[in-house]
């Protein structure tokens, strides 16, 4: 079985790609959003996601957050702000999939 990453915005997004992808790959969830704010929002979009990990189990890796990152990013460029969102998410996922040595990843983005 192939060792799949599936970043994830949040717990309700992952459940139906889980469900799919479950037999098929040895899938950990990759929580890396720093576009998501307030940090209060951040936090309990992660909370629900690591309770379904728990619950289904899922092993969950979290980047580092910093709002900064997506702020200075889209400063100035608010018309292609969810372009450059996307590619910030999945650039360091592709990036964390490499250096972990994932055979493959994919976003809950796509659904």
């Amino acid at each position: 079985m192939k060792d799949l990453l599936v970043h994830t915005c949040c717990g309700p997004c992952f459940v139906y790609p889980h469900s799919i992808l479950k037999d098929t790959y040895r899938i950990t969830s990759y929580y890396f959003n720093p576009n998501i704010h307030p940090s209060m929002e951040y936090m309990r979009r992660l909370e629900t996601l690591a309770g379904f990990c728990s619950s289904a189990g899922v092993d969950l890796r979290v980047g580092e957050y910093d709002p900064q990152v997506y702020l200075r990013a889209v400063a100035g460029n608010e018309n292609d702000r969810c372009r450059t969102c996307y590619s910030i998410r999945l650039n360091e996922a592709a990036r964390f999939a490499a250096e972990k040595g994932y055979d493959a990843f994919t976003t809950t983005l796509l659904i």
